[in-house]
């Protein structure tokens, strides 16, 4: 189970009146992952908004999804359908104000970098522009790793 759904699970533990959701919630996480394994590195912008009688729901992050979304509607439907959910059709919705990705983390210079980068800064002009580019760099490095 992922961390986001346990904690979806403790709050409608919490909240009887919330509780009959968790059957729910419980079938789409299910949803997802059948999801997941079709559509691989897709999935991380597609996201299930539902099951509607036979109709599936889909929220994608913009055109160029939905259009492999549409190519790949047979292996989709046949995959839920072998995860034992009935549905005939598919309905795409383009939500291109959802943040799909999570931000990127930039990758902090290593120790043995700093140090080379120090280096070289100490050896270059003080009224440099690249001495001065470095050490901005060195600034923000600061904390990261050390």
């Amino acid at each position: 189970m992922t961390a986001r759904f346990v904690k979806v699970q403790q709050y409608l533990f919490a909240e009887r009146e919330l509780a009959v959701l968790l059957p729910e919630a419980r079938r789409l996480l299910k949803l997802e992952a059948c999801l997941a394994g079709v559509l691989g590195r897709l999935a991380g912008q597609t996201q299930i908004a539902g099951v509607r009688g036979e109709t599936l729901w889909l929220q994608c992050a913009n055109g160029s999804v939905a259009t492999r979304l549409r190519t790949q509607e047979r292996s989709i439907l046949a995959a839920l359908g072998a995860a034992g959910v009935t549905v005939t059709t598919m309905k795409l919705r383009v939500r291109a104000d959802v943040a799909w990705q999570h931000p990127r983390v930039k990758a902090a210079v290593s120790p043995r970098g700093l140090e080379a980068l120090r280096a070289f800064q100490s050896g270059l002009p003080k009224d440099d522009a690249l001495g001065e580019a470095l050490q901005r760099l060195l600034a923000h490095q600061v904390g990261r790793l050390e």
